[in-house]
Formats: C-alpha cells, sequence, structure tokens
C-alpha cells in the first residue's frame, strides 16, 4: 500500500530546493543513487507534484540536470524547464583556477547551474603522465567555490582563462588515454566542454 505521507514529504522537499542548498544536494544525491526505472519515476513524479507547490521549476529540475547523462531523460528536463518558461544557463566554465605543486597542475573548475549554485571539477595532473585525481561535485554553493589564493592538494590557485584550463587538462586527459590508465568519472561532467 502506497505511503499517503510520501507526497507531502516530497512537496515539502520541494519547496526547500530554491532556498536550502543542502535539500538541493540532497536531491541531487537521492536522484543520481536511483537506476533508470527510479530516475523515470522521479521525473513522473516531479511533473505532477509541481503543480501543487510554489517554486520555479528550475529549482526542482536543475540538481537532476547536474547529474544527469542520459540524452533522453536530460532532453525531458530541459523540455520541462522550456515549457515553464525557465532555463538554465549555458554551460560554461566561469571560473577557472590552477597551481603548482611539485610538478604537477591543480585545477578547479566552476561552472553555474542556477541561482546560488554551481558545478564544481578539481583535479591534479601532469601534462606528460596524466591524470592522479579527479573529483565531481554537481551541486554546491557559489559562495563555497574556491577562489585566488586559496589552497588544494598543496597547490596555491590563482585565476587562469577557462579556455586556457580546458586546453591544459585536455592535454592530460589524452596522455591519460595514451597510458592506458583510466581517466576518473568526474572528468565526464565537463566532456561537453571540450567538444566546443
Amino acid at each position: 500500500m502506497p505511503d499517503p505521507c510520501a507526497p507531502v514529504a516530497f512537496r515539502a522537499l520541494l519547496g526547500a530546493l530554491a532556498t536550502d542548498p543542502d535539500a538541493a544536494a540532497a536531491v541531487s544525491e537521492a536522484y543520481a543513487s536511483l537506476d533508470a526505472a527510479g530516475r523515470d519515476a522521479w521525473l513522473d513524479a516531479l511533473a505532477e507534484d509541481l503543480r501543487h507547490v510554489e517554486v520555479a521549476p528550475v529549482a526542482a529540475y536543475a540538481p537532476l540536470a547536474s547529474v544527469e547523462r542520459d540524452e533522453a531523460r536530460r532532453a525531458r528536463i530541459l523540455q520541462a524547464l522550456g515549457a515553464s518558461g525557465d532555463a538554465l544557463p549555458s554551460r560554461e566554465i566561469t571560473s577557472a583556477l590552477a597551481g603548482g605543486v611539485d610538478g604537477d597542475r591543480v585545477m578547479a573548475l566552476t561552472v553555474p547551474l542556477y541561482g546560488a549554485f554551481v558545478e564544481q571539477v578539481s583535479c591534479r595532473f601532469h601534462a606528460r603522465d596524466g591524470v592522479r585525481w579527479a573529483r565531481h561535485a554537481p551541486l554546491c554553493r557559489a559562495a563555497d567555490a574556491p577562489r585566488p589564493g586559496a589552497r588544494l592538494d598543496g597547490a596555491t590557485l590563482e585565476r587562469l582563462p577557462p579556455a586556457v584550463a580546458l586546453d591544459e587538462l585536455a592535454h592530460a586527459v589524452l596522455a591519460t588515454r595514451r597510458s592506458g590508465a583510466p581517466l576518473p568519472d568526474a572528468l565526464g561532467a565537463l566532456s561537453d566542454l571540450w567538444l566546443r
């Protein structure tokens, strides 16, 4: 028998998405952990429940878009946003920071999502030896993004033009692939940005 409290709890969560970054991060994580059928069911429930709460569709769909890689579901999310008149910002790196340590580059890249939320990718690599590690935070507060002078894995980060950052990282990705080592999944979040 379905839990009668489930729609009420889900709608309360939706109401918090526009202002509570912890709620948005929790939704992003929960959605990312679902299998294909679970994600489809989430999108079905969202389409129904958004009619009963006062929250901008972008606040409800953006946490999902930040982790969704399936083209059909991503198109469904973008279609729902288009029908509502909302839109996600174009995906582009707005902040690239990098520093050096022990011959390696350490980099932090930020991509805006919506409102005060951003996506972050950080990594450490050597141009010749490839990527050593990479981390992806699909949804976090813009205020928590690294700033010039921040320290990451022993390196002091300074501004770098985003195009230069992507070029440097692309060389490291190529070196990783040539070595036969697996590319960290976290870098998959940037794959669409390399194809421009």
